[in-house]
């Protein structure tokens, strides 16, 4: 090293010092000017905060509207498949019918809420358009701030304080693993609101035509029958009499649907013909039937 210093020429030895302490003040120049420039954009910010009417307006303007849900961004339903068929021709749009039928009440209270919500946000978008407008140069003169900056700023302020929408759906997943985990398949279809919506009106026009006498006698299926009658050993519960005494049965209600009787299992029984024909649409609700 010392060998090679020696080669250099005095002239060169003091031009490289000089380039390299100039490269050393330019760069300690940028530094200071880079801190001097963030600090003055620190200033400009916080005067642009604190003056700036149009976002002043809107910071009042957010202290009138609550957008809280009582549930997250989405909720999501985990469906586990148990076969590859399964998984294939899953069927989300009985399963969300199913969900509903079980706890309508609970469905109409997220529908009513989540369009309680969507009206403020129109009033809350409609209020928006009252704010006054953005900054002009003029008023960036007047705050000695150059405009491209405070029209920029104000812009990036206004657009944070915005209460942004929330478009909540109702998501359902299925997913499959084969059974030695070589596969990992997974599916999902999500539901708007207005989806939701729709589902919920065909579960409840299917429930209203359930409880009318025509709904009732449509639910008294095949399967519901042979269900009553192997509980009841397939005899008569009124004389005892089977199929192997020559009796015909029948299934009957035992509050007639004529009276607001249900086809559910505690309100039907095996009845031979002669007895249901006998019995008709009788009740007695202190009696024995």
């Amino acid at each position: 090293m010392k060998d090679f210093f020696n080669s250099i020429d005095p002239t060169q030895l003091w031009v490289i010092i000089a380039l390299f302490v100039g490269i050393v003040i330019i760069v300690l120049c940028l530094c200071i000017e880079s801190k001097r420039r963030k600090e003055r954009e620190a200033r400009y910010r916080c005067l642009i905060e604190h003056n700036s009417p149009r976002y002043l307006a809107l910071l009042e303007l957010n202290k009138k509207f609550d957008f809280s849900l009582p549930f997250t961004d989405s909720y999501t339903y985990y469906i586990r498949a148990k076969s590859k068929a399964q998984f294939d021709h899953y069927n989300f749009d009985r399963f969300v019918e199913e969900k509903i039928e079980a706890g309508p009440d609970a469905c109409l209270q997220y529908i009513q809420t989540l369009s309680a919500y969507q009206k403020k946000y129109t009033e809350y978008k409609d209020a928006l358009l009252t704010l006054p407008p953005p900054a002009s140069e003029k008023d960036a003169t007047r705050s000695e701030i150059p405009y491209k900056f405070y029209k920029a700023a104000e812009a990036e302020l206004v657009s944070k304080a915005t209460q942004p929408f929330i478009n909540h759906q109702l998501v359902c997943q299925c997913s499959y693993i084969s059974p030695k985990g070589r596969t990992s398949l997974q599916r999902q279809q999500a539901y708007s609101l207005n989806d939701v919506v729709r589902h919920y009106n065909i579960v409840m026009r299917r429930l209203e035509e359930k409880n009318t006498k025509e709904g009732q006698r449509k639910a008294m299926t095949n399967s519901m029958r042979y269900d009553i009658m192997k509980r009841d050993n397939f005899r008569c519960v009124l004389c005892g009499r089977s199929s192997a005494d020559g009796a015909v049965l029948h299934v009957d209600h035992i509050v007639p649907v004529a009276k607001g009787g249900k086809s559910v299992s505690e309100n039907l029984r095996t009845l031979c013909q002669e007895c249901n024909s006998g019995k008709r649409d009788k009740y007695d609700p202190d009696g024995i039937n």
